[in-house]
């Protein structure tokens, strides 16, 4: 058993708990690129892309930072990627910001298929 499920456990500990700034174990571990931590945890909590104070989701992060795995499994559980921050920014404008290529366009490949879908 790992150092995070031995926590999540046995201490009683909420997996979902805000940290500062309304930030969650969710939206760290997809910043650092964690993406077992997060895999776990998800399976602990009901919503794996919560906004923090300023509306960036666990896949804001994750696409700023360049984590393609971690952006892969938050999207291949939620249901829309067009999420915006209190900015008006998507996790695709941030992932372009910080030239992340592979997860823009991981993201933009995304994006027409979600909108082919809501044509419908």
């Amino acid at each position: 058993m790992g150092i995070v499920e031995y926590i999540t456990a046995f201490s009683g500990v909420d997996p979902n708990p805000p940290i500062n700034n309304q930030l969650t174990p969710l939206h760290e571990a997809a910043r650092q690129g964690q993406l077992k931590v997060f895999q776990h945890i998800s399976r602990l909590v009901r919503d794996i892309n919560p906004p923090d104070n300023r509306g960036l989701t666990p896949l804001h992060y994750s696409a700023y930072h360049g984590h393609l795995d971690v952006v892969q499994f938050i999207c291949g559980k939620i249901k829309s990627t067009q999420i915006k921050t209190q900015d008006g920014a998507t996790p695709l404008d941030l992932a372009k910001q910080e030239n992340q290529t592979e997860v823009v366009d991981f993201l933009k490949k995304l994006a027409v298929s979600e909108n082919k879908c809501s044509i419908f």
